[in-house]
């Protein structure tokens, strides 16, 4: 469930810089929206115990961050887009590997 809710509050966040950033960089601001709702089929799958979410989720962590640093420069954003996931890998990585 925290995974679902992670990918939903950064669809907002990416949603909510839509009027400062799109017409700068609309490829990433695309590439942002749709590793956040990567993120939030990541948690659905995650859900039900299926391994490629666990995957999908560490991808789209990772764009998330990445994008979300070049997207606003802020490195404390990135931080908080990506310490979830490292979170969330740790907990469920060994559960998810038997």
């Amino acid at each position: 469930m925290y995974v679902i809710l992670h990918g939903l509050f950064w669809t907002a966040v990416a949603f909510s810089t839509h009027r400062v950033q799109v017409d700068k960089y609309p490829v990433l601001f695309g590439l942002l929206i749709a590793s956040a709702l990567l993120s939030v089929a990541a948690g659905l799958g995650m859900w039900f115990w299926k391994r490629w979410a666990g995957y999908l989720y560490l991808v789209t962590g990772m764009a998330m961050g990445l994008l979300v640093t070049m997207l606003s420069g802020d490195l404390w954003l990135a931080l908080g887009s990506f310490l979830p996931v490292i979170v969330v890998m740790y907990v469920i990585y060994p559960k998810l590997m038997e």
